[in-house]
């Protein structure tokens, strides 16, 4: 990867924002209504102000690529790490590719319940070793990896990020509307991702993969041999991950059920003699479900503590793991912060956005059911939008006034399309630092990935036209 190409790639990316501020006047939408306003556009200091704008208002992103970089350097601290690694290694050498579904299947399988999509970034580095291990190219292991982990989110079944968000902006929405259909959707997109990436589709040929692979330092692994049990680690790595599933997926927005806020509730309001004791010792801590950045790289750091007191390292070394963790992955998480640098500069120019004014020019007055227009709604809420959430509340005034029978596929276009523009826009958070980690240039990801995001947008068209026959 030539140096600074994805720099380049998120820096054309916003002067060409900041040319349509120029060109396309702002506007809004109140009540369903489209509210047309004047040109706000950017000026010259804009131009600095906006990525300092991103990085102050974005760093838990960053925080977070971090705590994934520490924990996995107290984990290589350890010496058990590489001996997983080896083990499974071993275990699929003559069948990698089995091991290569596995992947694709696990992580667009947890994309598309769980809809987490950059801390699920955490199994990246773990499966990433072992698929490069087994010698597979960069790119390849780039796609089962961080393109699976986006995959799952073309159709989400009941992912908090997409579903959840949906169910809170679109009232008269329920997750199981036409939920049958969202997961065909899903098997056959990641059932084709899967023929997609495989070998036989792979861009380079085996030799020169495995020669690749031979000569690469494969990111947050350390060879290192030890023979200590490492059943303390995956135990704690397990238990972690459940954890923080548990504590990052709000279970109330999107299944209506409020247990952890009613345990959460219980527990702080529990008095001794007066004396809110369970409140006092934790302090203010979110109920399981509320969970965001934070919580995250707390969990991490914690987990991280405790697997250097359980495998005896000294405090000093266990530190030292974790800050060389995090300086590896410290690029990584400058990329992830610079890519909301556009989406920064949306939110602060006011409420009233060219992105409104767009979607109006797409939509118009809503007088039936439109899918392709719905669709194209979703796609070019993408270049300004990394959050789907912001990309609803930008929509939803206008979108709402469909009929709640069409509300489902007005989530399957929209969150569809938004999924799929996630695949190769400079406004990914998850794809740029994935591209980052690995170092691939986002011309070599685009002419790859190109063919299956046309696939899978004709797919989602069609089952959305099938479905409105019925």
């Amino acid at each position: 990867m030539k140096k600074n190409n994805l720099l380049k790639v998120l820096g054309i990316a916003f002067l060409l924002f900041a040319v349509l501020t120029w060109l396309i006047p702002a506007g809004s939408y109140s009540n369903g209504n489209f509210v047309s306003g004047a040109l706000n556009p950017m000026g010259l200091l804009d131009l600095i102000r906006y990525p300092l704008v991103s990085i102050a208002t974005f760093a838990a992103y960053g925080l977070m690529f971090l705590a994934i970089g520490g924990f996995y350097g107290v984990v290589n601290k350890t010496g058990v790490y590489s001996q997983v690694v080896e083990g499974i290694t071993k275990k699929f050498e003559g069948k990698k590719n089995n091991f290569l579904i596995i992947t694709v299947a696990i992580l667009t399988g947890l994309s598309t319940l769980l809809g987490l999509t950059v801390p699920l970034f955490l199994l990246v580095p773990f499966f990433a070793t072992i698929l490069l291990r087994l010698h597979f190219s960069k790119l390849t292991v780039f796609a089962a990896t961080v393109g699976s982990i986006l995959v799952g989110n073309i159709s989400s079944i009941c992912g908090f990020e997409v579903v959840g968000y949906f169910a809170v902006k679109f009232e008269g929405f329920k997750v199981t509307q036409d939920l049958f259909a969202r997961i065909i959707l899903f098997l056959i997109l990641a059932f084709l991702f899967v023929m997609f990436i495989l070998p036989s589709k792979d861009r380079k040929d085996k030799k020169s993969s495995k020669k690749e692979n031979e000569e690469l330092e494969i990111p947050l692994f350390e060879n290192t041999n030890s023979k200590k049990s490492a059943f303390p680690f995956l135990v704690i790595s397990i238990f972690t991950f459940i954890l923080l599933v548990v504590g990052m997926y709000n279970w109330y927005y999107t299944l209506q059920m409020n247990t952890f806020m009613d345990i959460h509730d219980s527990l702080m309001s529990f008095e001794i003699n007066g004396f809110t004791i369970f409140g006092k010792l934790f302090g203010n801590i979110t109920y399981l479900g509320g969970w965001g950045h934070l919580e995250f790289v707390i969990i991490l750091i914690l987990a991280s503590l405790i697997l250097g007191w359980v495998y005896n390292l000294k405090m000093e070394k266990t530190c030292e793991g974790f800050l060389e963790g995090a300086k590896k992955i410290l690029p990584t998480a400058i990329y992830a912060v610079l890519s909301c640098t556009i989406f920064a500069a949306l939110l602060n120019l006011g409420t009233k956005t060219i992105s409104a004014t767009i979607t109006n020019t797409i939509l118009g007055e809503v007088d039936g059911f439109k899918i392709v227009k719905t669709f194209l709604t979703g796609g070019f809420g993408g270049l300004f939008y990394n959050d789907f959430y912001y990309l609803l509340n930008s929509v939803s005034s206008i979108l709402s006034l469909n009929d709640h029978a069409h509300y489902s596929l007005i989530l399957m276009l929209l969150s569809g399309a938004h999924a799929i523009m996630m695949l190769i826009l400079p406004t990914s958070i998850v794809l740029f630092a994935g591209l980052r980690y690995f170092e691939i240039s986002f011309k070599e990801w685009i002419s790859y990935i190109w063919k299956y995001l046309v696939l899978a947008s004709f797919l989602i068209l069609i089952v959305v036209g099938i479905l409105t026959l019925f």
